[in-house]
């Protein structure tokens, strides 16, 4: 019983450093809910926003999920809930840029 507990109590103060681990390397992660595209961590450029949103909507993708992470000094997208055609869309679109342009973009509004 007292294991059980200890790896509980283990579990539940590690779960924090593996979402900052997870997300030590994250450029930025983008959510679309029912046609509604929106910056929900990290930054990017308006542009590159404007031009992943307009994709989404050619594709008539209703609900996804974008994360793009840095890796080996380049951008990675990470998409859930695309299709192929619409992932590779996303990945064109980011691979068009370089990490400090990513990284020089702007942060999310705080409303």
């Amino acid at each position: 019983m007292q294991l059980v507990v200890g790896l509980l109590i283990l579990a539940l103060l590690g779960l924090p450093f593996a979402l900052a681990l997870r997300r030590a390397n994250e450029l930025f992660c983008l959510r679309l809910r029912q046609g509604e595209l929106r910056l929900v961590r990290g930054r990017l450029p308006p542009r590159l926003l404007g031009d992943i949103e307009d994709a989404l909507r050619r594709e008539r993708v209703e609900r996804a999920e974008i994360r793009v992470v840095s890796e080996q000094r380049r951008p990675r997208v990470l998409a859930r809930g695309l299709s192929d055609g619409a992932a590779q869309r996303v990945r064109n679109l980011v691979g068009g840029y370089e990490l400090a342009q990513i990284r020089a973009g702007r942060r999310r509004n705080r409303a």
